[in-house]
Order: structure tokens, then C-alpha cells, then sequence
């Protein structure tokens, strides 16, 4: 069995980098396509044994003009499709996956053209709809009959296609895939600090607005009880700007540290531990790979039922809101009162459930399936 995974964007480093080293482990005969993202790659690069082939993009990456940088993507993408057909009719690829669709027009043509030379295809459909759209792209809905199977990662996202389509579709969660950052992750000595922690990319769709108004709710209300709020990650400068403005406007710059920045794992990690609980406010969204983290570190966390977020999530540990700014307050004090009622036991069900290994072993059989 031999197959080829395609990311032409290196869309979910976090995700692919991971389960390619770890099915090749499994004696999987596996290659990796994909482009190089500066400084996001060279981490992987460092830490998972240059693992991919950096197929597409080659020159486009370099051009910082963004209007030019998608240009030539749009023009280059078709040659490296024609070169990657080749590739697999060379070397006899049994199976094809594509992780994320870069341009369907052109992956149409690309796809109806595997199926000539008998290549089982496979999509994961991370979000039905692409990121920040309300619609599908060009030939997008036509191009998913043209895949043999469809992995999705939540119930949520597979309930979006029609019956027809759901027939062909697998669920498979995302799991923890940071197994092996979290081996190199030495915890220090964890005391209380009154500490709530939200960590990871942030854009409008996750919510901080919500968060922020929440905050300023119990300030009201005088129910902060001096909790601490701190909100890491990367944002465009504008957004970051327009959060920084809310807080000074609700009067909360001494509850609320807003840091525009990127995290290592090393630095992520140690935030999560340290705080008293994590936050997950999320306006919208299908699936996220932070609450199997949360729980792999034993951390109690607070998340918005929306979309497939909180989907596999246990109450035990995890208080279940929805996403307006009333309940979010609410949860975050019922949160607080449950944080010593919490112990391992309440996780150790969950993370023996939805272990990376179990998650390996449904890939592994996935592929075995197709054949």
C-alpha cells in the first residue's frame, strides 16, 4: 500500500507532521506533499525528521507582495498537479489524500484524471465551508463525488453534506497530536494563581469579544474575585487593535493581558499548566484540536457549544456554555467553584478514549478499507 497525503498549503501542520511520522512508524508506506511556511516548518523540519516533500510553491512563498504571492500560486499550482500526476503513475500510488483543497477548478481536472489510472481518493474536510466563507468554491460541491472516501472530523462537519455524500463519509476526531511535543514538556511545581488562559490563533470567529464583554460582566458585578485573564496568540494588527480598544473601553486592563504574539509549544505548554483553567469562547467553528490538549495536560477548561466543539468533550471536566457573553460569565464562575472537585480520574476516561493511537489505528484501518 503506498500512498501520496497532499497539503499544497501546509494548511494543518499541527495535524499532518504528526500523523505522517506516526503511520510511517506503523510501517505505512506514506510521502508527504506539501510547501514550506517559513519558521512554521522549520520547527517540523527540526522536530519530525524532514518527513515532507516541499512540492509545491517553491518560489511563490518567497514573493511578500500578497496580490503577486497568490498570482503566481494560481498560475504555478496546475504545473505542479501535471508534475505530481506523474509522480504517482511513476511510482504506482495506491491511494491519494488530500488533506485540503487549494483550487478545485484545477483539482477537478486533476482528480477526474486519477481516476483513470484506478487511484483511490480520499478528502479530509476539515470545515464544510472554507474558513471566513459563506459559500463553496468554484466546482468545490462538484469535485466531493469525485472522492472515493471523506474523512471528516466531527459529526457536525459530516452532517453538512447531502445524505447521498454522507454515505462515503468517515468521522475520525482530531485526538491529541501533540504526543510527541508533550514528551519534551518538563511541568514545573503548579500552585492556584487565579489564572484563566485563552492560547492559540486568534480571529473574530473564536470569540475574545464575547470573552472581553463576559469579563466586563463580572466586573459589574463585582464577581471577578481577582481572576486574571490572559489571552496569547497571533492576530492581524487591526483585530488585535479593535480588542485592545475593547478592553480600555470596559475599563479592563488590569484583569485582561492581551499579547499579539507567537507561542512555542514549550511556551504554550507552560501557560496551559499554569493556568487555573483555559477558555474556548468561540462565536462559530467545527472542530478544534486545543480540547484534547487541554485534557491530555489535566486542565479544566470552558467552551461554547458550537458547531463540533464540544462534540467528544466530557462534562466532567469541562463546563458546556453557550456562546453569548451572559452564560460565558456564568460558566466561568461555575468553573471556578468545580476547580477543586476536579481531579485526574475525570480525564482518564477521555484520554484513553481519544488517545493518538487509537486515532492512528482508525487511519491505519481507513486505509486498509480502501483497498
Amino acid at each position: 500500500m503506498k500512498i501520496f497525503y497532499i497539503d499544497p498549503n501546509n494548511t494543518t501542520p499541527r495535524l499532518n507532521y504528526p500523523l505522517i511520522r506516526s503511520l510511517r512508524k506503523r510501517r505505512i508506506n506514506i510521502s508527504f506533499f506539501t510547501t514550506y511556511v517559513p519558521k512554521i516548518t522549520d520547527y517540523y523540519e527540526e522536530n519530525y525528521y524532514h518527513i515532507a516533500d516541499y512540492f509545491f510553491f517553491k518560489y511563490s512563498n518567497r514573493i511578500k507582495i500578497n496580490f503577486f504571492r497568490k498570482l503566481i500560486k494560481f498560475i504555478s499550482y496546475p504545473i505542479s498537479l501535471k508534475k505530481l500526476l506523474i509522480k504517482i503513475k511513476k511510482e504506482k500510488a495506491d491511494i491519494v489524500h488530500f488533506n485540503w483543497l487549494n483550487f478545485p477548478f484545477y483539482e477537478f481536472f486533476f482528480i477526474k484524471n486519477l481516476h483513470a489510472v484506478n487511484v483511490k481518493i480520499v478528502l479530509t474536510r476539515h470545515n464544510y465551508f472554507p474558513h471566513n466563507k459563506k459559500k463553496l468554491r468554484l466546482f468545490e460541491k462538484k469535485i466531493f463525488q469525485y472522492f472515493d472516501r471523506i474523512i471528516c472530523l466531527s459529526d457536525f462537519v459530516k452532517n453538512k453534506f447531502t445524505p447521498e455524500l454522507q454515505k462515503k463519509i468517515s468521522v475520525i476526531e482530531h485526538g491529541n497530536c501533540f504526543v510527541t511535543e508533550m514528551k519534551k514538556f518538563q511541568p514545573q511545581k503548579q500552585n492556584q494563581n487565579n489564572t484563566a488562559l485563552f492560547v492559540g490563533s486568534i480571529r473574530a470567529y473564536k470569540g475574545i469579544d464575547l470573552l472581553i464583554q463576559a469579563i466586563a460582566l463580572l466586573k459589574k458585578n463585582d464577581q471577578l474575585q481577582n481572576l486574571r485573564f490572559r489571552i496569547l496568540g497571533k492576530s492581524s494588527k487591526e483585530y488585535a487593535s479593535r480588542l485592545h480598544e475593547l478592553i480600555q473601553k470596559k475599563k479592563l486592563q488590569k484583569n485582561i493581558i492581551l499579547e499579539n504574539r507567537y507561542l512555542s509549544y514549550k511556551e504554550m505548554f507552560a501557560e496551559i499548566h499554569a493556568a487555573d483553567f483555559c477558555l474556548l469562547p468561540y462565536h462559530s467553528a467545527t472542530q478544534s484540536s486545543l480540547p484534547f490538549l487541554f485534557a491530555a495536560l489535566e486542565k479544566p477548561f470552558l467552551v461554547t457549544n458550537v458547531g463540533g466543539l464540544s462534540e467528544f468533550i466530557s462534562e466532567d471536566f469541562a463546563q458546556i456554555v453557550k456562546p453569548d457573553s451572559e452564560n460565558i460569565a456564568q460558566g466561568i464562575l461555575e468553573l471556578k467553584k468545580r476547580m477543586l472537585t476536579i481531579s485526574s480520574e475525570a480525564f482518564r476516561d477521555f484520554n484513553e478514549k481519544f488517545s493518538w493511537q487509537k486515532t492512528l489505528a482508525k487511519y491505519q484501518q481507513f486505509y486498509q478499507d480502501l483497498l
